[in-house]
């Protein structure tokens, strides 16, 4: 049991890179909005390419700490896994930080052990997990022993869903009692039904009005399916002649989603738009949002669509039918395709088959009967925006906030509250 000796507890926030994604989104936030007069905050992550924001930047805006580990990436390397893993815990000996919050798998891995080995609390958040879509069975396998071996060593496991709590509980991973359900939040200040940030947004890609805009955003990888989008807005396009597709994102496939979308002759009809910084108008200017994901533990475009009160079509995977309230604030079409192997690969590479035309179909028929019936539109969109409350990104971070009080309490050994 450490002594404290600084006046508020300090957490160690651990992630792999800030590119862009729902869990660098959130890491991001919750270092912005956790309660400087009750904790301290400290960030370490390993190197990006496509940051959110730069870490001097980041440091600078926030007044945190901003530490950046050379070795922590993502890809699987002995060598630089270990120097990683020496680095996390010679640093965090030093800092003696009273909690360490690691996320994602890389991260959570070394982050756990590192934190062990100086003596420090640990919350992870898996944000989702690797069970399929990713992998295959062989290496979600590997995953699955992993994730075992290593759920002890945090105090608390921060999981999207209630699903996900799950999902980890009934492959042995963890004990039911160090779960607590946190979902990604978003500001329901930005993102909100917003009329006029809609025209400008539609005008300047050339979208009327009168045609229904169906959206798509994320990266341009194989769990996120844009193979799958792609042959669902060539059905949706030959029965709504008035239909624009709106995809954001950048990634691996996007050279073949172009190409794909020049063959089946809906090139004119789609703006590909790369990574976006105005997400909130950006979703304002749809009529429907659409996930295609392989795999998803929440789907924070999809919360963020909620917020903006644009209905949603997703398949069932992941946390998406719990977001989803199985259907009552969206449209969840037939998954299909748990255990499809991965299929990214490097750009020119062309789509797979597997998989992409029944849950195309399945996604084309629900964005049709969206795209023909306003009321049900406007029902899925007054449904959407009260379920988004659940989402109040403050409300997540005094989530968060209490139970790092409780950690920091307990490797302290004070009482009451922080």
């Amino acid at each position: 049991m450490r002594e404290q000796t600084r006046e508020r507890p300090m957490v160690a926030q651990v992630i792999t890179r800030l590119d862009r994604g729902g869990s660098a989104d959130m890491v991001v936030e919750l270092c912005e909005r956790l309660d400087r007069d009750r904790f301290e905050v400290v960030l370490i992550t390993g190197p990006s390419h496509r940051p959110v924001e730069e870490p001097t930047s980041l440091a600078e805006r926030l007044d945190i700490t901003v530490a950046v580990c050379p070795y922590l990436v993502r890809e699987v390397s002995p060598w630089r896994d270990g120097r990683a893993l020496a680095a996390l815990r010679t640093y965090l000996g030093r800092l003696r930080p009273d909690v360490v919050h690691t996320h994602t798998s890389k991260a959570g891995a070394l982050g756990r052990i590192a934190a062990r080995l100086a003596g420090v609390p640990v919350v992870h958040s898996p944000h989702g997990h690797l069970f399929y879509g990713y992998f295959g069975r062989t290496g979600a396998g590997l995953i699955v022993q992993a994730e075992r071996i290593l759920a002890p060593l945090a105090e608390r496991i921060a999981v999207l869903t209630d699903s996900s709590r799950e999902d980890h509980l009934a492959r042995g991973i963890g004990c039911r009692w160090q779960y607590e359900t946190v979902p990604s939040g978003v500001d329901l200040g930005v993102y909100r039904p917003d009329e006029g940030l809609r025209a400008p947004f539609r005008s300047e890609f050339d979208i009327a009005e009168g045609e229904c805009a169906v959206g798509w955003a994320g990266r341009m990888d194989a769990v996120k399916g844009p193979d799958i989008f792609i042959e669902a807005a060539a059905r949706i396009a030959g029965e709504v002649p008035e239909a624009t597709f709106i995809i954001a994102g950048d990634g691996p496939l996007r050279p073949a989603a172009v190409a794909r979308a020049d063959e089946l002759g809906i090139a004119d009809r789609c703006r590909f738009l790369g990574y976006r910084h105005d997400m909130p108008a950006l979703l304002n200017a749809c009529d429907v949002f659409v996930l295609t994901s392989r795999n998803e533990g929440l789907g924070l475009t999809a919360v963020q669509s909620l917020a903006c009160g644009v209905p949603v079509v997703a398949p069932a995977v992941g946390g998406l039918p719990e977001l989803l309230e199985g259907g009552g604030c969206g449209v969840l079409v037939p998954a299909g395709f748990t255990d499809a192997p991965p299929v990214s690969g490097p750009p020119g590479a062309r789509f797979p088959d597997s998989g992409a035309v029944s849950v195309g179909d399945e996604v084309a028929r629900a964005v049709v009967r969206l795209a023909l019936s306003p009321g049900e539109r406007e029902r899925l969109a007054a449904a959407g925006s009260r379920r988004a409350k659940r989402f109040d990104i403050d409300l997540i971070t005094g989530q968060l906030s209490d139970i790092y009080a409780e950690a920091a309490c307990r490797s302290t050994g004070s009482e009451g509250d922080l």
